[in-house]
């Protein structure tokens, strides 16, 4: 298959997955799979694995992905979360504790990580994990849009946010699960 049709497989494998269409989405990038053995292909297969309730296909294609690139904590994140949704908490801690350690900035693994502590019964050790998050967001938020002028008291903070109850909604949404998905891929960026 030359790099054109490879490229009008990948756009058809997109509109596929925009439409619903997920068994269509796992014969494409199955194909395209043969041809290149791109990280990106096995993910948007994974996510289509998980829309049609076939957790364990789309953590073979995760765990695929992390052997090959075994530093990306995207994919290394990923893995996790699918740990976790088929029941496999302590797999999920684990991989949650190896993005912390190679990217300690990562407020949304420190929530994860808390939410599967709090699975484990960890309490505290899940609550100091949520704050940390939060504490992180707020940080961040902060250097997203610092006071408007110098005479504006830092004392005065934006309305703090529940990170746990917030990652819940996302992730009960589809829509907006697919917009986190992206946005972590991202690197955690909003897209300009």
């Amino acid at each position: 298959m030359d790099k054109q049709s490879r490229l009008e497989l990948v756009k058809a494998s997109e509109l596929a997955y925009q439409a619903g269409e997920y068994s269509k989405v796992v014969e494409q990038l199955t194909e395209l799979i043969v041809y290149e053995e791109n990280p990106e292909h096995y993910y948007r297969r994974s996510l289509s694995y998980l829309q049609l309730n076939e957790g364990d296909l789309a953590f073979k294609d995760l765990n695929h992905i992390v052997d090959l690139e075994p530093e990306n904590t995207f994919w290394l994140a990923c893995r996790a979360y699918v740990h976790d949704k088929l029941g496999r908490v302590d797999a999920a801690v684990e991989d949650y504790e190896r993005v912390i350690k190679m990217d300690p900035e990562d407020a949304v693994a420190f929530n994860n990580l808390g939410l599967l502590y709090e699975k484990q019964g960890r309490i505290e050790e899940a609550k100091k994990l949520v704050k940390q998050a939060d504490l992180m967001d707020e940080a961040k938020e902060f250097r997203r849009n610092p006071p408007k002028d110098e005479h504006e008291p830092f004392a005065i903070a934006p309305p703090k946010k529940n990170v746990a109850g917030i990652f819940k909604a996302v992730l009960s949404k589809k829509s907006e699960l697919l917009e986190f998905l992206k946005f972590v891929r991202n690197g955690f960026k909003l897209k300009d």
